[in-house]
């Protein structure tokens, strides 16, 4: 989604239509690069480890970066912390990291 409206969303946010270009053909070119290097990675860490042990792994760092989530949700609903909306922001990208 964000590849294929990145530069209508970069248009509309005031950026210039040059620079939004420039920064779209940039992003398209790190997410080919990113598919080319980590396919090949991630094909010769499945194949070493194995599928089911990856699989187990990954499950139960997302059930604790969610479980973290949770408590933060609670933290930061209850007080206002900022420091705990920081971290809740790190553990979504730290869930996204185990997909």
């Amino acid at each position: 989604m964000i590849w294929a409206w990145g530069q209508r969303c970069l248009e509309l946010s005031q950026e210039s239509t040059e620079h939004a270009t420039s920064l779209h053909r940039e992003s398209m070119s790190l997410l080919f690069w990113n598919i080319a290097e980590i396919s090949i990675i991630a094909i010769f860490i499945i194949e070493r480890v194995g599928r089911r042990p990856l699989m187990l792994w990954c499950a139960l760092g997302m059930g604790v970066t969610m479980v973290l989530l949770a408590g933060l949700y609670i933290e930061t609903s209850d007080n206002g912390n900022s420091a705990a909306q920081a971290v809740s922001v790190l553990c979504l990208f730290i869930f996204n990291c185990f997909l």
